[in-house]
This record gives structure tokens, C-alpha cells and sequence, in this order.
């Protein structure tokens, strides 16, 4: 999540509101669509040797700069 959307999850009253901001923003396909080892990760915050390039995007966020690579 980027900093404005977890300020607008946060900000939400209550669970189902959240749930919601969830599956409306694509987040939480994009978190199902990671493979379990990944999701695990990712639910505890830890960086694995061979994690994908979005599990490792949900842990760290975007980057600030790309240096071009594809």
C-alpha cells in the first residue's frame, strides 16, 4: 500500500468498510493472486530469498526511482 491508501484504510470506521476498500482498490486480488509462501511474507512483513517481484512490492512499497531496466 502507498501512504494515501493506508491513510484511507485506516480511516475507515469499521472492518466491513476496510474489506471493501480493499476489493475496490484491486488490492486484495492482488494479494490472493501471490503464491502461499509469498502471501506468508508478506502477512508477517519479512523479505524471502526467491519472493516475487509484487510480494516484495506489497513489503516495500514502490520504488522511488527505477534505474531504467525492464
Amino acid at each position: 500500500m502507498t501512504p494515501a491508501q493506508t491513510r484511507t484504510y485506516l480511516a475507515k470506521a469499521t472492518a466491513a468498510e476496510r474489506t471493501a476498500y480493499l476489493h475496490d482498490s484491486g488490492l486484495a486480488q492482488r494479494f490472493e493472486a501471490l503464491d502461499s509462501p509469498d502471501r506468508e511474507a508478506v502477512q508477517y512483513g519479512f523479505l524471502r530469498k526467491g519472493m516475487s517481484a509484487e510480494a516484495l512490492r506489497f513489503v516495500w512499497g514502490e520504488p522511488a526511482q527505477a534505474c531504467g531496466r525492464v
